[in-house]
């Protein structure tokens, strides 16, 4: 979850990058450049067997949980608006088990 979290934060920051030394260039082939790291990013969301999960990959403290929330909803984002349906699914799985987690630390 981590690794989803932190290459997020690093796309953002390499757009800003490209968007200030190559603006023209980059504008012509970010949308390409999203997607096939986005899709790089989802990949590691399936590395992970959700199913049996069960605390294994909690989340620790609440900063980490806010970031993989944010992170997610970024994805699910992206995946809604190219209308693949499939891969909202997955990332919907991981949003309900992180909100799980956070409800768990509630109820204690």
């Amino acid at each position: 979850m981590n690794m989803v979290t932190r290459g997020l934060e690093n796309y953002d920051l390499m757009r800003i990058l490209y968007l200030r030394n190559y603006k023209e260039q980059f504008e012509r082939v970010e949308h390409s450049i999203k997607d096939k790291y986005y899709n790089k990013l989802y990949g590691y969301l399936q590395r992970i067997d959700i199913d049996s999960a069960d605390g294994v990959y909690a989340i620790g403290d609440s900063y980490e949980r806010n970031s993989a929330q944010r992170a997610l909803q970024t994805l699910l984002d992206h995946y809604e608006d190219k209308e693949q349906y499939e891969r909202c699914s997955i990332v919907v799985k991981y949003i309900q088990m992180l909100l799980l987690e956070e409800a768990k630390l509630y109820i204690k």
